[in-house]
């Protein structure tokens, strides 16, 4: 499996997306009109859009340095004795 830190770029971009897509909304809100009579939607979206950023942040710190805390796998176990042989004899 490729390194978890491929993806943290990604991560940040969508994470930026739903940060930029937020801010537009919420200065429509802000505007004079308040989002005229579409202000209900825009509230549902402002809502949406703030979800989606925090779940993008939140995956971006659970896998900041996932890599580095992953520890190597253990060794194989010994092969088994011959339980076969007691059979065969």
């Amino acid at each position: 499996a490729p390194p978890v830190a491929g993806y943290l770029p990604l991560l940040e971009a969508y994470e930026a997306l739903a940060s930029a897509a937020l801010d537009a909304t919420e200065r429509k809100l802000r505007a004079p009109d308040g989002g005229g009579g579409s202000r209900p939607a825009l509230e549902a979206e402002a809502a949406a859009l703030r979800a989606e950023r925090q779940s993008w942040r939140l995956l971006l710190c659970l896998y900041a340095g996932f890599d580095g805390r992953q520890a190597a796998p253990p060794p194989f176990p010994p092969p088994p004795d011959d339980w076969g042989a007691m059979l065969r004899a």
